[in-house]
């Protein structure tokens, strides 16, 4: 039944394959002709941080119809099943295609992701995990998409008006550099790009690793309290 399942979901999710696909397939294109490797690459890190963040959107839509709850909720499965199935029914979505865009890469002789692929493994666990909460705690699509938006981006905000002002008011600096380390904790996808091209540090992948997991965890809690309500 679980397998069953799964197949359902992977083919529910055919089309979005086929999109990711083709962007990923535009990127290989560009890497060729690009005399810097440096564009499709962040082209890269672009696409798969944006699928990170929509395949869960569109593989937990159910959880957005009454209806379609209510029958997914009746099923004979545990939630902790249902939500590894749909963990790994969207990841697979994900990852099945980065496998053939990097062996295909190398083929052509770039390699340009591989040289550093722990920045793209952790982009995915990270955003694709954040996606998974996001659904979870939300009733529809316009709060999933504003949720994820806070999410990414308050953070950011928030730091960069604390430190104009301490720079202005208490320090008397007009223009003043952001600490670029706040950033990148912060805003994982900030250091995760600069990775993509020089790699990352052994504090980086730990702090980055370490994120993926609570958010998992919290992706995972999340979908075991929901109430089949809207």
């Amino acid at each position: 039944m679980m397998i069953s399942l799964l197949k359902n979901d992977l083919k529910q999710l055919k089309n979005t394959v086929v999109i990711f696909s083709g962007f990923l397939a535009l990127s290989l294109v560009i890497s060729l002709i690009s005399f810097h490797s440096d564009v499709p690459v962040g082209m890269f890190y672009l696409i798969i941080l944006l699928y990170s963040l929509v395949v869960p959107m569109v593989n937990l839509s159910y959880l957005f119809d009454q209806t379609q709850q209510t029958h997914f909720s009746s099923l004979p499965y545990t939630k902790i099943q249902s939500f590894m199935i749909r963990y790994l029914s969207g990841l697979l979505c994900i990852i099945i295609p980065v496998i053939i865009y990097c062996i295909v890469d190398v083929i052509l002789g770039q390699g340009l992701v591989l040289k550093n692929c722990s920045s793209a493994i952790l982009m995915i666990w990270i955003y694709y995990s954040l996606g998974n909460l996001a659904a979870y705690l939300t009733t529809s699509v316009i709060m999933d998409i504003i949720l994820q938006i806070v999410i990414n981006i308050s953070p950011f905000i928030i730091y960069m008006s604390l430190f104009s002002v301490y720079q202005t008011f208490v320090r008397g600096i007009i223009s003043a550099d952001f600490s670029m380390e706040v950033v990148s904790i912060i805003l994982p996808a900030f250091r995760l790009f600069i990775g993509g091209l020089s790699g990352l540090s052994s504090y980086y992948l730990l702090l980055y690793a370490g994120y993926g997991l609570v958010i998992f965890i919290m992706a995972f809690l999340a979908s075991s309290n929901r109430e089949c309500v809207n």
